[in-house]
């Protein structure tokens, strides 16, 4: 988003140049994201031991399992926002590449969704059968339909 605000006005500012460089957009985006990760992460560690959203050990595992009990399991989320977050910023999105990450990223994500939907992570209770196949099935649908995306955008 950035190249496209402000790289256009580089004749007027010459700083504006530096956008249309790859190494300066990069280390943008690093530092967008070192940032993010340090503000964001000890509120969603908090949020995420406050509603108990932490990793279930099994009694027939080995002892020294037992010590992560309740560690939270979802810190994939603050890396998905660290990552999105400035490639959204400081990428170039005309970039086949970068939608192709994109695209699939989103894929991933709505993978991860649906099972913690599935087991019922966020109410603490697992669902229905009826509502896991509705889960699965809206999860599988968005597969089937972005597989041509995904193709077409790989496509010259």
């Amino acid at each position: 988003m950035f190249y496209w605000l402000l790289y256009p006005l580089r004749d007027s500012v010459s700083l504006f140049n530096l956008f249309g460089y790859i190494t300066f957009r990069a280390a943008g985006a690093t530092f967008t994201a070192l940032i993010i990760a340090f503000v964001l992460g000890p509120p969603v560690i908090r949020f995420l031991r406050r509603h108990q959203i932490g990793q279930t050990v099994r009694d027939d595992g080995p002892a020294t399992h037992l010590s992560k009990q309740g560690t939270p399991t979802m810190g994939g989320l603050l890396i998905l926002m660290s990552v999105l977050v400035p490639v959204l910023l400081w990428g170039r999105l005309d970039s086949r590449s970068l939608l192709v990450v994109l695209v699939t990223t989103f894929w991933m994500t709505t993978s991860r969704l649906s099972e913690a939907v599935r087991r019922g992570w966020w109410a603490g209770t697992s669902l229905s059968v009826n509502s896991c196949w509705a889960s699965e099935s809206v999860h599988g649908s968005a597969s089937v339909l972005l597989s041509p995306v995904i193709l077409l955008l790989l496509l010259p």
